[in-house]
């Protein structure tokens, strides 16, 4: 048996994807929008687990220290609460930073202006590694820490922080999944439709006694060139949209709170997902499955099984008594030369049963 042909095989490929047009556009086209649909949807999940991870990330406990502290006692506080577990960080505020930041959360109003930074105590804000267990750790601090004189935490906060990422995690999860799903089914239901529209072609190489292999790699190197356009054209115009929506955030006054990753920094999953789509493509291209008998596949009407059978069971080739002479070591008749000579062969047996 020859060697694979790669040259003949994918020129035959690129043939049959520009000859079938319409059906290689649809193809194309539907990819493209399944994966731009999905990508999205997957690049809002993101950002918005960002933007709770942002806000788990300024969430603090704030712990008062002891007025009769000094100096030295009072950054010994500090080193005893960062050796506490749970803890991620601890900062010092002074009386004046917590004055200044108290003036300016009530700026415009006059009563809660130049006021005595005394009446306020030196604090430490601290940012814990696990919300679930702030309140624990809170009393930890309070209990465990000589100089601490007040801890204030906001239970609330923590537990609703952890119930949105949750329920957001699941509905993501969720729906990227359907998302997927329904995906891969509508590419695979295109791809079938245009392996469907060939069902001629793929019956009378199988008649002159085409060997299964040599029917299949064109449609592979099809679905890849195909996959490989839908993969290219939807990773640009999910950058592009991504872009646009990122640079009309960032202009809006009202949204400015919100943080958009900056695409460069997530495309290499993005483009990896969008690969993975491609890939399911060229894969779908392939007309049988394995483990399947060729000559069992559907597309392949019932009158020409039996001829395969017999070509198949004597490891011969079956020439068509109208126009062929013999099949060469690989199943290719020799006087067929691609998609091209089976589509005028194909003409030439509807003329002949006229």
């Amino acid at each position: 048996m020859r060697k694979h042909d790669f040259t003949y095989f994918f020129g035959e490929g690129m043939r049959n994807m520009f000859s079938h047009g319409f059906m290689s556009f649809a193809a194309v086209g539907i990819t493209v929008a399944c994966l731009v649909v999905m990508g999205t949807f997957s690049l809002v999940a993101y950002n918005a687990q960002v933007q709770l991870q942002k806000l788990e990330s300024e969430y603090e406990i704030l712990a008062f220290v002891d007025e009769n502290c000094d100096e030295a006692q009072t950054k010994a506080v500090g080193r005893a609460i960062e050796q506490r577990d749970n803890v991620k960080e601890c900062v010092f505020i002074s009386k004046e930073e917590a004055i200044e930041s108290f003036e300016e959360k009530y700026e415009g109003d006059e009563l809660f202006q130049n006021l005595d930074p005394e009446i306020l105590r030196d604090r430490y804000a601290v940012y814990v590694d696990d919300l679930s267990i702030s309140g624990k750790t809170a009393q930890d601090i309070f209990d465990n820490v000589d100089g601490v004189a007040k801890v204030r935490v906001d239970e609330d906060i923590s537990g609703g922080l952890i119930t949105l990422r949750n329920i957001a995690g699941v509905v993501c999860i969720a729906l990227i999944a359907i998302l997927l799903l329904v995906s891969v089914f509508i590419i695979s239901n295109t791809i079938k439709l245009t392996t469907f529209d060939r069902r001629d072609e793929i019956a009378i190489m199988k008649m002159v006694g085409a060997t299964n292999g040599f029917i299949r790699w064109p449609f592979v190197y099809e679905g890849f060139m195909i996959g490989l356009l839908s993969a290219v054209l939807g990773f640009g115009l999910q950058w592009l949209l991504y872009e646009s929506v990122a640079k009309s955030l960032a202009m809006s006054d009202r949204l400015q709170l919100l943080t958009i990753v900056d695409f460069t920094a997530i495309w290499q999953p993005v483009a990896a997902i969008f690969a993975a789509g491609g890939g399911h493509l060229c894969r779908s291209r392939y007309p049988h499955r394995r483990g399947r008998q060729p000559d069992r596949d559907p597309q392949v009407p019932a009158r020409v099984r039996g001829a395969d059978d017999e070509a198949e069971k004597n490891r011969t080739h079956r020439a068509c008594p109208c126009c062929c002479s013999g099949a060469d070591d690989d199943g290719a008749d020799t006087a067929f030369h691609g998609a091209g000579g089976l589509r005028r062969h194909a003409g030439g047996h509807r003329q002949a049963q006229r």
